[in-house]
């Protein structure tokens, strides 16, 4: 039967916390109660819970580490960059490998709008590969593989919602992106 859920999600979404792109993989929060539910959605919301993505961009990244505060808001059916209208929206970002092409990039959301990582890095030029909605689509992203953005929810770090204990959850690459990058070495 499995391990039930909290319904404070929805009966569509019972238990689920926050959520991941189309196409991103990795880790995700779910909450058994609603107890646990409700606190765990209130740390999402002030940005107590830290995330850590892993991102192939295209090009080479000049920094090794710096941060993108750029507001983002809706046009049409995307997100953009929207210094008038937009919301705050800021991504620290760090150097994890250089490769020919590419770089492979950390990214931690400090604010959590919707396509954040993806706008932002395709607004410096450097845009996730495989990502076709936010310029990272091409030849590159085909060479190696690539069906969907190569953006990955591999780290979690929070304090329990209930035992007060900190958590820092991990996930591996999926063998997918471990290939793609691998064509990229």
């Amino acid at each position: 039967m499995g391990v039930p859920l909290a319904p404070a999600g929805g009966p569509l979404r019972p238990g689920i916390v926050h959520r991941l792109d189309v196409g991103t993989s990795g880790l995700l929060v779910v909450a058994k109660t609603d107890e646990s539910y409700e606190a765990l959605r209130s740390m999402f919301g002030v940005h107590a819970v830290e995330r850590g993505y892993l991102a192939l961009v295209r090009g080479a990244v000049a920094n090794d580490a710096f941060a993108v505060d750029a507001p983002l808001g809706r046009r049409a059916a995307k997100i953009v960059v929207d210094a008038t209208e937009g919301r705050q929206a800021e991504t620290g970002f760090e150097v994890r490998e250089r490769l020919d092409g590419a770089t492979l990039l950390e990214a931690v959301p400090r604010t959590g709008r919707t396509h954040q990582i993806r706008v932002h890095l395709a607004a410096i030029g450097h845009p996730i590969l495989g990502d076709r909605a936010y310029g990272g689509g091409g030849n590159d992203a085909r060479r190696v593989g690539l069906e969907r953005p190569f953006l990955h929810a591999w780290r979690l770090s929070f304090i329990h919602p209930v035992g007060g204990d900190p958590v820092e959850v991990v996930e591996d690459l999926p063998e997918e992106l471990v290939e793609a990058l691998a064509r990229f070495r």
